[in-house]
């Protein structure tokens, strides 16, 4: 299943927190997903993305709060590559509630 197009920035993005569990260890978090048991880890930039997952929000969310967080900090181009990236990963693995119009 393809990530919804950021084409809307009303679409709100989330992880189905009932099928995980994560933790936040230092500058790096894991995440257990309950169905299958198998470990993600994150590193700073993609626990920052997760934990708003959780919450919800949308890509311009994500790319803003990920410029704002990150050393460097990345350009807003690199952000949202990244971000459409991590999306891309986690709808990959059956985590990503489909995007809704917020």
């Amino acid at each position: 299943m393809a990530v919804p197009e950021h084409d809307d920035p009303s679409r709100v993005y989330r992880v189905d927190g009932s099928r995980t569990a994560w933790r936040e260890m230092g500058q790096e978090a894991v995440v257990l997903d309950l169905g299958s048991s198998v470990y993600f880890g994150l590193n700073h930039s993609a626990g920052l993305l997760w934990s708003r997952l959780l919450t919800g929000s949308t890509h311009t969310e994500l790319v803003e709060a990920l410029v704002a967080a990150a050393p460097g900090p990345p350009s807003p181009r690199r952000a949202a590559a990244d971000v459409s990236a991590f999306l891309a990963a986690v709808n990959a693995e059956g985590l990503l509630i489909p995007g809704l119009p917020g």
